[in-house]
C-alpha cells in the first residue's frame, strides 16, 4: 500500500469531515476506545478506522506512538480486524496498526509568530535513516528561538542548516526574509522529507537541498556553495566525534566579519545551535568547548533546562 495515497486521501476526508479543526490527540484515542467497545457494525469499524488514521495522521510522529503505548488495550483490539472478509477493513486496519505504531507519513501544522508552517515527516519504518526524518523538541526549539529573533535577523541573510532532517528551523528562516538557505543532511531518503516540506510551505525558491557528509572537504563545499552568516543546527551531538565534526564545519562555512566592531549584533556572523539532553549525549558537555577550541566565543541562550542553547560568534567579530 502506499504511504503517500494514503496520506493524500485522508487529508481531502480530513478537511471535508472538519477534524482538522478538532483536537487530534483526544480524537484518536476516542477512536481507539469505540473500536474496542463501542462498535456496531463492519461498516462503523471501517468509519472509526479511518476517522483514527486521519486524526493520528495530523500528529507528531512521536506522540502517535505514545498513545499507541498508553491505550494498548485498545489498540491491539484492532487485529481482529486483519481476520475479517471484507478487504476494505482489513486494509483500514492495516494502515490504523501501522500508522498507531509510527510508520505512516504525518503531517502537522504549527505557527511561529505570523508564520505556519505545514510540517511533514515519515515514522519509524526501520530504516536506517529514521531518525533524521523526525521532528525533534530541540528542531522545534531552534524554530521558536528563529522566530523571537525575528525578521530584522535574518532579512537578506545567507542560512545553512546542518543535520536539516525535515528542515523546520531553515524554512522558517525562509519565511523570516532568509536570502539564500541551503538544508543540509547526511541521507538521502531524510532529503526526500526535507524537499517534501520546502515544497509544502512553498519555498522551493528561497532554498536549496543539498547532500553534505560532514566527513567530505568542506573547502570543495565552500567553494561550490560559499560561506554562510547563520548556521542553524539542532541536536547534531550526540558523541565526541560529532562535537568535533560539527566544530569544523561550522569554522569553515561561518562568514568571517571583515571589519570587526563595526557591525551590529544583527551583522555578526553567528552559529545558533540547540542540542538535546546532555545526560543522554556525552557530546553535549564537550561541544562549547571544541567550539572555543576553533576560536568561537558562546554565549549561553538555554531557557529549556532539558536542552542546551548556545550562540556562537567569531572571537573578535563582537
Amino acid at each position: 500500500m502506499s504511504w503517500n495515497g494514503n496520506l493524500s486521501r485522508t487529508q481531502a476526508e480530513s478537511e471535508r469531515s472538519g477534524i482538522i479543526s478538532h483536537d487530534h490527540a483526544e480524537t484518536t484515542r476516542e477512536c481507539l476506545y469505540d473500536l474496542k467497545w463501542h462498535v456496531t457494525s463492519i461498516a462503523h469499524a471501517k468509519s472509526l478506522l479511518g476517522k483514527l488514521v486521519i486524526a493520528a495522521q495530523q500528529l507528531p510522529c512521536n506522540e502517535v506512538i505514545a498513545i499507541g503505548k498508553k491505550s494498548s488495550t485498545e489498540l491491539s483490539s484492532i487485529i481482529r480486524y486483519l481476520k475479517g472478509d471484507d478487504p476494505d477493513v482489513v486494509e483500514a486496519a492495516a494502515l490504523a496498526l501501522a500508522v498507531m505504531s509510527g510508520q505512516g507519513t504525518y503531517t502537522t501544522t504549527n505557527q511561529y509568530g505570523s508564520h505556519s508552517l505545514r510540517t511533514i515527516q515519515k515514522g519509524f519504518a526501520g530504516a536506517g535513516d529514521t531518525l533524521g526524518n523526525q521532528i525533534w523538541p530541540s528542531a522545534t526549539r531552534l524554530a521558536e528561538v528563529c522566530q523571537q529573533k525575528g525578521e530584522a535577523y535574518f532579512r537578506g541573510k545567507r542560512v545553512i542548516e546542518l543535520g536539516c532532517g525535515p528542515g523546520i528551523p531553515g524554512i522558517l528562516a525562509a519565511k523570516l526574509g532568509a536570502a539564500d538557505i541551503v538544508l543540509t543532511d547526511f541521507e538521502d531518503g531524510v532529503l526526500e522529507v526535507t524537499r517534501r516540506n520546502v515544497e509544502a510551505n512553498n519555498e522551493l525558491g528561497s532554498c536549496r537541498i543539498v547532500k553534505l557528509d560532514w566527513r567530505d572537504n568542506l573547502k570543495n563545499f565552500v567553494e561550490e556553495h560559499g560561506t554562510f552568516d547563520i548556521v542553524l543546527a539542532a541536536d547534531v551531538v550526540y558523541n565526541a566525534w560529532h562535537a568535533d565534526a560539527v566544530a569544523t564545519v561550522c569554522s569553515h562555512v561561518l562568514r568571517w566579519n571583515p571589519i570587526a566592531g563595526d557591525y551590529s549584533d544583527v551583522d555578526v556572523p553567528s552559529a545558533m545551535i540547540v542540542l538535546g539532553d546532555r545526560s543522554a549525549r556525552e557530546g553535549v558537555e564537550l561541544f562549547a568547548e571544541t567550539m572555543s577550541s576553533r576560536g568561537f566565543r558562546a554565549t549561553d541562550t538555554t531557557e529549556a533546562t532539558e536542552m542546551s542553547e548556545w550562540r556562537f560568534v567569531r572571537r573578535g567579530d563582537m
